[in-house]
């Protein structure tokens, strides 16, 4: 969720994009970014990043997602611009132990 904070006049927009992390575009997640206009009165935004499953026995997995560009006269600040997404192993990724 993105928050537009400190005042809501008018319309602005902010660009947010995976800036780094373990995880791949395409194979473990789908959204790289986007660009969001936040209408006059309007205060929050959902940024979309689509968690995928597969077979392939992974790790913890991260991602990086930081707000890039803002224009319309608001302004990021430094010290919220940037979350990390955690993607925890679901693969068993150590293998299955069992009686047989």
């Amino acid at each position: 969720m993105i928050h537009r904070t400190g005042g809501s006049l008018g319309q602005v927009t902010v660009e947010w994009r995976v800036v780094g992390g373990t995880a791949t575009e395409g194979l473990d997640f789908i959204g790289a970014g986007d660009i969001l206009t936040f209408a006059e009165g309007e205060t929050k935004k959902t940024a979309i990043l689509a968690i995928l499953d597969d077979s392939e026995p992974e790790d913890d997995e991260s991602i990086i997602v930081s707000l890039v560009y803002t224009e319309g006269g608001s302004r990021i600040l430094p010290s919220s611009d940037t979350v990390r997404v955690n993607i925890l192993a679901n693969d068993n990724v150590a293998g299955i132990v069992s009686f047989q």
